[in-house]
Order: C-alpha cells, then structure tokens, then sequence
C-alpha cells in the first residue's frame, strides 16, 4: 500500500513544469515560510504568540531527536529511490527515510501551535501537510515516512502540552530576555 500510494503520487512528477517547481517549493522551501511565521508569532511581543514559537521549538527538538536518533536508525527503511524507480525532482542521501525529518519538524510546528491557538495551527497544518505531499511527489519519501513523521510529532506536541507548568518558568525567562534585549519594559 505504501509504495502503491507513493508510485500514484510520483508519477505526475515530470510531467508539468508548473506543477514540478510548485512541489520542489513544498518540498523543499516551505519550511522556511513555516519558520519565518514562528519568528514573527515571537517579535510580536504577545505572549500567547510567544509561547506557540517556544512550545513550537520544544516539540520539533523533542520530535527530531526521537526521530533521528531513536526511530530512524532503529527502523532503517530505504528511501524510494534507493528501492523503486521514481520520478526523483531532488537530490538527496540515501539516508533511512522513516519517519521524515521535513514533516517531523513541519507538523511539530503545526500541532504545537494548534493547541495553543486554533487558527494559526490550522494555517501551520495546511502548510506542513503542503510539504508532506511535496516530500512524496518529489521522490525522497513514502507516504507513511510523512505520516509517521506527522504521527510523533502530534505525540511530541501533547507531550510538551502537558509538561505546561514545569517548561512556563523557562517560556518567561526567554521572554524576559527578550524583552530586555528590545529595552521593552517587564509586563
């Protein structure tokens, strides 16, 4: 199912220039968008959009950590083009391919602020989906390498909900350096 899904995606890569360059972005540049919205959620100086970039960051370290030095080694799946002949838009290493690093960090940053703030979540979740697809379309991930980086992500996230109370006093200390950095008074 897993490799029928991914050939139903990859075969339309090559055949439309618009459409490959679209998902070469996805792929590979939206990420920085999803970064670049978590930097202004913190420079707004509000607190509620400070603590979706802090919770945000806890959950993509606690995600990535996991994934990269826990799952990935320990399950070592190839990555599609290493198995199949595919339509390959970008380079990559052959690496192992679960879960995938890109969705890991996108939907990190996606359900940590979607428990947070429902709105800006839900943008995080369209953006972070947007990269899962493109990830698969240009040949460098199966679908369940995106969804199991979507998987421990939304575990991550919940995780560091619930440690609330105990990661606050470092949420403040970040603001309160922050501020004073800015030479903005203590709120």
């Amino acid at each position: 199912m897993n490799e029928s899904l991914f050939q139903f995606v990859n075969q339309f890569a090559g055949s439309n220039g618009y459409l490959d360059e679209a998902m070469t972005f996805f792929a590979e540049k939206l990420v920085w968008v999803m970064i670049g919205i978590m930097v202004v959620l913190w420079f707004t100086g509000k607190l509620e959009n400070q603590r979706i970039a802090f919770n945000s960051v806890l959950t993509a370290m606690l995600a990535l950590g996991i994934g990269m030095f826990v799952i990935g080694p320990m399950i070592d799946h190839p990555r599609p083009f290493v198995s199949l002949t595919v339509n390959q838009l970008v380079t990559h290493d052959a690496d192992p391919s679960f879960p995938s690093d890109h969705s890991t960090f996108a939907f990190s940053l996606a359900f940590a602020a979607l428990l947070v703030k429902r709105r800006i979540g839900i943008l995080m979740l369209a953006l972070a989906s947007l990269i899962g697809i493109g990830r698969v379309f240009v040949g460098v991930h199966f679908p369940f390498d995106v969804l199991g980086g979507m998987a421990l992500a939304l575990i991550c996230a919940f995780i560091v909900h619930i440690l609330h109370r105990q990661t606050e006093p470092a949420l403040k200390w970040c603001v309160r350096v922050y501020r004073k950095a800015t030479f903005q008074r203590q709120a």
